[in-house]
């Protein structure tokens, strides 16, 4: 019984010192001189699981004035039968939360309440937000080498708190040099926000040759997505091995540039939406990126359909911003050929299709020189870019094609359409036509070949 106490209070003093990371005594004082309901600051985590309970709160501070006696009123309430569940974090009364239990919040016994908020208020999160939406997604793990890269580089530096994340520009000094990334802070950009999180830190990792152990790979993922008022609705992932990601992409040297950019993060950024004039535009394209991430992530494969819309949509907002911002630098799109291949090749990629798939990479090179002509012949390759981009189907693509024909022989450029395209089951001619738009986008821009 001693020993069990003794534990109790052990893990009592851990959710104590990570509630006092979390929060910030503030006074009852606002800067427009009206009393705040209580002299605490919550991060953007713990405000989203105390948001609901708060009205229950209020009179429980009166005449409050330490951080350290906020906390204990905190903990009173949690760890109390008084809590009700309609105030109160959602996710705590599902069975997808550890030890699976099924019991509503208040009946779990004094030490199952602690260890579940020591697990909950041990999550790093990114808070991604804008006017209307706001989305907290953290991700926690028991790894120590993800846990340090963690601390040590995605921190926000010279905020309140200690497990906010850092988003938007990142600087991470590595030893080898200075190494940028770029976290979006959208809502709707959830899935890919992490999935750039996760990929930049693991380049970190292999820059500073700190290999990681693939089975010990795993992270668990919580989102809160909130709408207005104080109701969160949640989605939770409670395992989540992200092993094959840096197995496939950063162990190797041959999957980095000669810049030591790892491939596969190069390819997501190069997805990074320019900034535009109506931000529901780039709203709607993160959203998009959010589901593409999802399935890699989550499901551990690569959506060929969904990768497809997103060049096409990619395109589309980069000739958008040039409009609105004469400007603008166009954005390449990298490495599609490298990571279909990585993700989907070996085996399912049989030796004919792997002739077709080059045999139209030399077609869109070609077509592509026509960038380096004059502006009519630049005109021409730009209208070939937007005509094809869009068709997701063989007869489609081919009819858009075969129409440039007659206007590219006059151009000099002799090419002809494999007859093979039309016969191809749909996902392989995606592959093919993800490469081809890529490979002329990038040639219409300047950036060359892939």
């Amino acid at each position: 019984m001693i020993k069990e106490t003794k534990m109790i209070e052990r893990e009592l003093a851990i959710v104590k010192d990570l509630m006092d990371k979390r929060l910030q005594y503030i006074g009852f004082s606002s800067d427009r001189g009206k009393r705040r309901k209580i002299p605490i600051d919550f991060d953007g985590l713990l405000n989203a699981l105390l948001a609901g309970a708060i009205p229950n709160l209020t009179a429980r501070f009166k005449n409050v004035d330490t951080k350290e006696k906020s906390i204990e009123i905190l903990l009173n309430y949690l760890l109390s039968a008084e809590i009700s569940s309609s105030h109160f974090i959602t996710l705590l009364q599902r069975k997808e939360a550890p030890n699976y239990h099924l019991k509503d919040y208040r009946f779990l016994k004094k030490d199952a309440k602690i260890n579940l908020l020591k697990w909950i208020l041990s999550f790093y999160y990114l808070d991604l937000k804008d006017d209307r939406k706001r989305n907290i997604v953290g991700v926690r793990t028991d790894y120590d080498v993800i846990l340090n890269a963690i601390k040590d580089n995605f921190i926000l530096r010279g905020g309140r708190y200690c497990f906010e994340l850092h988003r938007g520009k990142v600087e991470i000094n590595t030893g080898s040099g200075l190494k940028q990334y770029f976290i979006p802070h959208y809502p709707s950009s959830t899935y890919f926000s992490l999935l750039l999180l996760l990929t930049s830190l693991f380049e970190v990792l292999k820059i500073e040759e700190k290999n990681p152990n693939l089975l010990n790979l795993n992270i668990e993922i919580l989102i809160l997505k909130n709408s207005g008022g104080n109701k969160w609705s949640v989605v939770y992932h409670p395992m989540i091995n992200i092993g094959y990601l840096y197995q496939l992409f950063f162990w190797n040297d041959e999957e980095y540039t000669t810049n030591l950019n790892a491939k596969f993060l190069v390819f997501l950024q190069s997805f990074n939406a320019p900034r535009l004039n109506n931000q529901n535009i780039n709203d709607t394209y993160y959203s998009n990126l959010a589901s593409f991430s999802y399935s890699l992530l989550v499901e551990g494969y690569l959506n060929i359909e969904k990768l497809s819309e997103i060049i096409n949509e990619k395109i589309s907002l980069e000739l958008r911003a040039k409009r609105e911002n004469k400007a603008h630098r166009f954005g390449s799109i990298l490495f599609v050929d490298y990571v279909q291949q990585k993700l989907i090749g070996g085996e399912s990629m049989d030796e004919k299709f792997e002739n077709l798939r080059k045999q139209m990479q030399a077609i869109a090179s070609k077509i592509g020189d026509l960038s380096t002509k004059g502006d009519t012949q630049r005109s021409l390759l730009k209208r070939i870019i937007m005509d094809v981009k869009s068709e997701d189907t063989q007869m489609g693509f081919t009819s858009a094609f075969l129409n440039y024909l007659p206007r590219l022989e006059r151009e000099g450029v002799k090419v002809s359409l494999p007859p093979q395209i039309n016969t191809l089951p749909i996902r392989e001619f995606l592959i093919i036509k993800n490469e081809f738009v890529s490979n002329l986008w990038n040639k219409y821009i300047g950036g060359g070949g892939e």
